[in-house]
């Protein structure tokens, strides 16, 4: 094939498919954009730190679904997100950082911040705790 008529049709559908596909991208918000929107839902985490950041995540949009939709699965699916960021955060906290120190310190805040939101969760759902015991399991998982 000549070269030319390549990059004469590649060229074109090559920008085309790239602009479809980005165009695709605008479903679900980013961490970062949801955290702008509402500060709420991030504060007391470990923002801007690399560690647990997938636990993080799901921790901050389990939050979202609540803020949105507060029907009792969503608050049981959040009070599970956060007990597995805190065991997440609980063996980051003990890791002693070489350059800055700093994070450890925000490490363990967000271990605290995480107790304290375990134990609001739990205040919250406690009728539903202890009236749903199907729900159960996946507040224990």
């Amino acid at each position: 094939m000549n070269l030319r008529l390549i990059t004469r049709y590649f060229y074109p559908l090559s920008l085309v498919m790239s602009l479809l596909l980005m165009a695709g991208c605008d479903g679900q918000p980013t961490t970062n954009q949801v955290c702008e929107t509402h500060p709420e839902l991030c504060e007391g985490l470990n923002i801007g730190d690399g560690q647990c950041r997938f636990e993080r995540s799901d921790l901050i949009f389990d939050r979202l679904a609540v803020d949105q939709k507060p029907t009792d699965l969503n608050k049981l699916t959040e009070l599970k997100q956060t007990k597995a960021y805190l065991r997440c955060m609980e063996l980051v906290a003990g890791i002693e950082p070489t350059t800055l120190k700093e994070r450890k310190t925000k490490r363990t805040e967000a271990v605290y911040h995480a107790y304290d939101a375990i134990a609001r969760l739990v205040r919250r759902a406690g009728g539903l705790l202890s009236t749903s015991s199907d729900l159960l399991p996946l507040v224990t998982r």
